[in-house]
C-alpha cells in the first residue's frame, strides 16, 4: 500500500510539471543539436550573412539549429576572392570568436566555396576545426568556372576583364549591403574555381580528399572529421527564381555527361565522408533559397542541417 501511494504521488508531480510547461507554452530542453563546439557558417561565393539586416544566406538554417541547442556564429567573408583572401578571413573571424568568447575550436558547415575556404582555415590552424561539413562544396571546382575563366571555352581576356569589373562592383554592393568592405577579385576567384585552381588547392590541403574521382575520403583525417553533402536538382520548383539559372547550368552539365545541382557536379561535392550526394535540390536549396522554397520532392532542407548538427553531437564533437 506504501508503495502504491508512493507511486501516485510520483505521477501527481510528473502531471503537474506537464501541465505546468504545457501552459507555459514550454517543452523540455531540446538538445538535438547542442555540439559540444560551436558552429560556424561559411558562406559561399557572392555570399553574406545578413542583408540591410533583413535576408540571410542560411535562410531559417540558424534559427533551427539554435532552437534544439546548437551555439550558431556565421561568418561574413569577402562575397568575391580567392581561398586564402577568403580563409584569413575567416580565421581572424574564429580567433575573435575565440577571444571574445572562450571557444577552444569549431565545427565548420560551409557553402559552395565556403568548402575550400574552410579547408584552407582546417589546413594552415587545425588546432581551431573540429569538423569541416560542406554543402555543395566546389573541391573539385566548377565547370561552369571553367567556361567562365577560358579553360574550356576561348572568352576574350578584354570581354573577361569588364564581366569581372561588374562583379566587383556586385560584390561590392553585397559586401555593404551586409556590413562589410572586403576588397574583390572576382578574377581571382574564378581561377580559384575552375578545376585547375581546385586541383592545386586539393594539393595544398589534401586531408578529407577522396580516394577516387567520385569516391570518398577519410571520415578522419589529420585529426578533424570530414563530411559531404549535395543535390543534383537544377529545377526543383517553377516559382523559385534561382532555377532559371540552375536550369541553364544543369544543361551544360547534362551536356558534358554528368549531374549537377546546376553550379556545382555531383563528384565535385565529395570530400571526408560523403552522408549523401543526390537530393532533390539545387545549389540555392542547399541554403534554404530562395525564401524558403523548395520542390514537392525535395526535403526539408533545415533538417539536413539539424541530423548533421545531432551526427557531431554523437561523435563528441
Amino acid at each position: 500500500m506504501k508503495q502504491l501511494i508512493q507511486k501516485g504521488f510520483i505521477a501527481i508531480a510528473l502531471l503537474g510539471v506537464s501541465l505546468t510547461s504545457f501552459a507555459s507554452g514550454g517543452s523540455p530542453a531540446d538538445t538535438y543539436t547542442k555540439t559540444d563546439k560551436p558552429i560556424v557558417l561559411v558562406h559561399g561565393i557572392i555570399g553574406w550573412d545578413k542583408i540591410l539586416g533583413t535576408v540571410d544566406y542560411w535562410y531559417g538554417i540558424e534559427d533551427a539549429l539554435e532552437r534544439s541547442g546548437a551555439t550558431v556564429y556565421v561568418a561574413n567573408l569577402p562575397a568575391l576572392n580567392n581561398d586564402t583572401a577568403r580563409g584569413e578571413s575567416l580565421l581572424s573571424f574564429l580567433e575573435n570568436l575565440r577571444a571574445r568568447h572562450g571557444h577552444r575550436s569549431f565545427n565548420l558547415i560551409a557553402h559552395s566555396q565556403g568548402a575550400l575556404t574552410s579547408r584552407y582555415v582546417a589546413g594552415v590552424r587545425p588546432d581551431l576545426v573540429d569538423s569541416v561539413t560542406t554543402f555543395g562544396g566546389a573541391h573539385a571546382g566548377s565547370g561552369l568556372a571553367d567556361l567562365v575563366s577560358g579553360i574550356e571555352s576561348n572568352v576574350p581576356s578584354a570581354l573577361s576583364s569588364l564581366v569581372a569589373a561588374f562583379a566587383n562592383a556586385f560584390g561590392t554592393v553585397i559586401d555593404m549591403t551586409s556590413g562589410q568592405t572586403h576588397s574583390q577579385d572576382a578574377l581571382a576567384a574564378m581561377a580559384q574555381l575552375n578545376s585547375e585552381g581546385a586541383a592545386e588547392w586539393a594539393n595544398l590541403f589534401p586531408n578529407g580528399r577522396p580516394t577516387s574521382s567520385c569516391g570518398q575520403g577519410a571520415e578522419v583525417e589529420g585529426g578533424i572529421n570530414w563530411y559531404s553533402l549535395g543535390g543534383t536538382s537544377p529545377g526543383t520548383n517553377i516559382l523559385d527564381p534561382f532555377d532559371l539559372l540552375a536550369n541553364a547550368g544543369g544543361l551544360v552539365f547534362a551536356f558534358r555527361g554528368e549531374k549537377s545541382d546546376g553550379i556545382i557536379q555531383r563528384c565535385s561535392t565529395h570530400w571526408g565522408k560523403v552522408i549523401r550526394d543526390d537530393y532533390h535540390l539545387n545549389h540555392a536549396d542547399l541554403i534554404n533559397h530562395v525564401l524558403g522554397m523548395k520542390g514537392l520532392f525535395s526535403p526539408d532542407v533545415k533538417e539536413l542541417y539539424r541530423q548533421q548538427a545531432n551526427r557531431l553531437k554523437n561523435k563528441g564533437l
